[in-house]
């Protein structure tokens, strides 16, 4: 299965982001704070639209046989992350259910909610698994060409993990097995327009630590910056209660992540 259509609009480009750690886009700007960066692309900070209600709703799936994004720089070839699991002795639970609490982390501080998609429909975020493995996780947004001079808008992305790295639920020490849920974490921040700001002390810094079982203050105060705080109504329709449901998973030095 091939997903296309949207990705050859002449007005969407996908652009690649440094993912997990390590190799910074040489156009990157860095002077927000040091707690946080955002994500700049050509100069300008890249985001996702905020609708006029104030949130937003994004869709996801998981890829489940090959796929090919035309264009795209990272993550251009997926397919199913069975073969990541089963060689790191985990299963689609396991998978399951770091995914989605590395979504509610974000989501439970900003006004952002993730839902997976309905059959037929077309995800604005996918993921999957390397289908040419390299590096250990890499992210790649779709970008809609504007004229703006201030922020440039994200109308997609995608997330693939390296089925050669090995995989694990929750941290032990190991820092040449890699925690689904902390890396998830991590690759969703770029989606939303986070970049990496150091190397330790943040979900979102580029080298892989055991050390934050949580978002940081300055991971939190970036997405606020952005997407602003997430608001004390509860947002409930049929569609997200039907589609997304919470459920929980599960220091030192550790390498760098090689992404881009």
């Amino acid at each position: 299965m091939r997903i296309r259509g949207t990705h050859n609009s002449r007005r969407r480009i996908w652009r690649a982001i440094p993912s997990v750690l390590l190799l910074f886009i040489a156009t990157a700007s860095y002077a927000l704070a040091e707690d946080y960066q955002l994500l700049r692309i050509a100069g300008q900070p890249v985001s996702w639209r905020l609708p006029d209600k104030g949130h937003l709703e994004l869709t996801y799936a998981i890829v489940q046989d090959e796929v090919a994004f035309d264009g795209a720089v990272n993550c251009g070839r997926m397919h199913s992350f069975h073969d990541l699991l089963k060689a790191s002795g985990l299963n689609e639970g396991d998978l399951t259910r770091a995914l989605e609490q590395a979504f509610a982390r974000w989501q439970s501080v900003i006004n952002v909610t993730f839902v997976a998609a309905t059959p037929g429909e077309t995800p604005q975020i996918v993921l999957g698994a390397q289908s040419s493995p390299i590096g250990t996780a890499f992210t790649n947004v779709r970008l809609l060409q504007s004229d703006s001079s201030t922020r440039t808008q994200i109308v997609g992305g995608a997330i693939c993990l390296n089925p050669e790295r090995h995989w694990k639920v929750g941290f032990d020490g190991n820092l040449s097995s890699f925690d689904l849920e902390h890396v998830f974490t991590h690759e969703i921040g770029h989606i939303l327009g986070l970049d990496h700001p150091g190397a330790r002390g943040h979900v979102m810094a580029f080298r892989y630590l055991e050390t934050n079982t949580a978002l940081s203050e300055g991971d939190i105060a970036g997405a606020v910056h952005i997407y602003g705080p997430r608001s004390q109504t509860v947002v409930s329709s049929a569609r997200r209660t039907a589609r997304f449901a919470h459920r929980a998973a599960a220091g030192q030095a550790g390498p760098e992540m090689n992404n881009r």
